[in-house]
């Protein structure tokens, strides 16, 4: 991601951040386009953890093992390998969220 941002002139700092819950999130990528929250999970099943409450502007996207693609709760869940090419687009596309 960093690459890509560097690459993309994106202007996104990262971070690694836990909620006041202490739940953790992966990653989050903040600068003029908005506020990213990425939580990554091996696993095909997943267990719903809320890390909007605390940034409800933030566009929050879940990477994991699995092969479906939903939304739950406004929470983007994408299989890795999608989210891992389609990289660019997500990154680009949060312009003002």
């Amino acid at each position: 991601m960093r690459a890509l941002n560097d690459y993309l002139d994106l202007g996104y700092n990262f971070y690694f951040w836990r909620t006041k819950t202490k739940i953790e999130v992966a990653l989050i990528a903040y600068g003029e386009r908005g506020i990213l929250s990425f939580e990554i999970k091996r696993t095909a099943h997943l267990r719903k953890e809320d890390f909007r409450e605390e940034y409800p502007s933030a566009r929050c996207i879940l990477f994991y093992g699995g092969s479906k693609r939903y939304v739950d709760d406004n929470i983007e869940v994408i299989p890795l390998i999608d989210g891992i090419k389609e990289m660019p687009e997500i990154l680009r596309a949060n312009q003002g969220s």
